[in-house]
């Protein structure tokens, strides 16, 4: 409670806005029911201290200069359940906030291929990893090396995956 929280959307939105972005718009992914009690009551069993499980978030799409696509063609909602990374306590996947393909693949399925797409919190490179399924140049950028190395690797599994499809 005593920690400060930001609203990271808004601040993201501002922030782009500010250095001339174009923010088209903004689509909600509804995770579903979410299972577990990280955030249940941190032993207070209190009615009023029960803190909402985190079970959508904002997907923020922002342009310079004029779109290339119908952003009305852009759904408001995507129902999508979250990667499952946690398996007896252990996070098996390696980061704390990955996302499932199907986000990134909402945009990447309406704009064309000469696009370039920017992920300035890239994390384990999902937005670079589907970018490279259509074919689409990606800069991603990550502040931490842990999860640069992460992204990096998913991305050569990905690669070494479609080296060996091609040639059986």
């Amino acid at each position: 409670m005593g920690k400060k929280i930001l609203i990271l959307s808004s601040y993201i939105s501002f922030m782009c806005r500010y250095i001339g972005f174009n923010h088209l718009g903004n689509v909600a992914w509804d995770k579903g029911e979410i299972e577990g009690n990280r955030n249940f009551n941190q032993g207070n069993y209190s009615p009023y201290y029960q803190a909402p499980h985190n079970c959508w978030e904002h997907i923020l799409i922002f342009s310079k200069g004029n779109p290339s696509f119908d952003i009305t063609k852009m759904p408001k909602i995507i129902k999508e359940q979250p990667i499952t990374k946690m398996v007896k306590g252990k996070n098996i996947y390696g980061h704390t906030a990955p996302f499932p393909e199907k986000i990134p693949s909402l945009l990447f399925s309406l704009i064309t291929k000469d696009e370039i797409i920017l992920d300035p919190f890239a994390g384990s490179m999902t937005t670079g990893r589907v970018a490279l399924k259509y074919g689409i140049k990606s800069i991603n950028i990550e502040l931490h090396k842990y999860y640069c190395d992460l992204g990096l690797k998913l991305l050569e599994n990905q690669l070494s995956k479609n080296l060996q499809g091609s040639l059986f």
